[in-house]
């Protein structure tokens, strides 16, 4: 629980199976200037979100930097400050990316607003939040959440990035797909 704080790793590097991705240390410490940036080191030991990510960059990337965030529980106010942090740091060789989960569904997760039509519900949830995605309304997706109670892991990573875009950026949803559609269980 890190409130109105986002975390980066003080390390060099990051290894996976395929080898070690450099971490670029001279953009972590600038962030480190900002009293919202911190150095949370269990933040980063149980994390798995941005691990889920590296394989597919190493794969499809020889050469990068890597700078990992890992966001807490934030405010509006604070999402919108980091996201006008990162904006003002990134340039146009700079791939930004906020992964997440969208709704968790049951028992498991302490969430099961309904109990029929399961898959349609879910789907329901989902869209209404990839509605304030298509905006980059960040504010408006948060909303949204409070609103419905949907269990959206990376909420906040996904509003830090809708503050940094523009208007004219375009989102596409390329495919969709839930755990349940791939084992049959919409239980959990």
């Amino acid at each position: 629980y890190m409130p109105e704080i986002i975390s980066v790793p003080i390390a060099t590097h990051f290894e996976t199976p395929l080898g070690q991705i450099l971490l670029d240390t001279k953009f972590i410490e600038k962030l480190l200037k900002f009293p919202i940036v911190q150095n949370i080191p269990s933040a980063h030991k149980s994390e798995n979100s941005i691990e889920m990510e590296l394989p597919i960059l190493q794969y499809h990337q020889d050469d990068f930097k890597l700078v990992t965030i890992v966001a807490g529980q934030c405010s509006l106010e604070t999402i919108v400050k980091a996201g006008t942090i990162l904006r003002s740091m990134v340039d146009t060789e700079t791939l930004v990316i906020a992964s997440s989960d969208f709704v968790h569904y049951g028992a498991n997760y302490g969430y099961t607003p309904f109990t029929e039509n399961i898959p349609e519900q879910i789907k329901k949830l989902d869209m209404g939040a990839y509605e304030h995605i298509v905006k980059s309304d960040a504010k408006g997706f948060i909303e949204y959440i409070d609103q419905t109670g949907a269990t959206i892991c990376g909420r906040i990573p996904i509003a830090i990035l809708l503050s940094m875009l523009g208007k004219d950026v375009r989102a596409e949803l390329v495919n969709y797909a839930t755990s349940g559609e791939l084992t049959g269980d919409f239980s959990n």
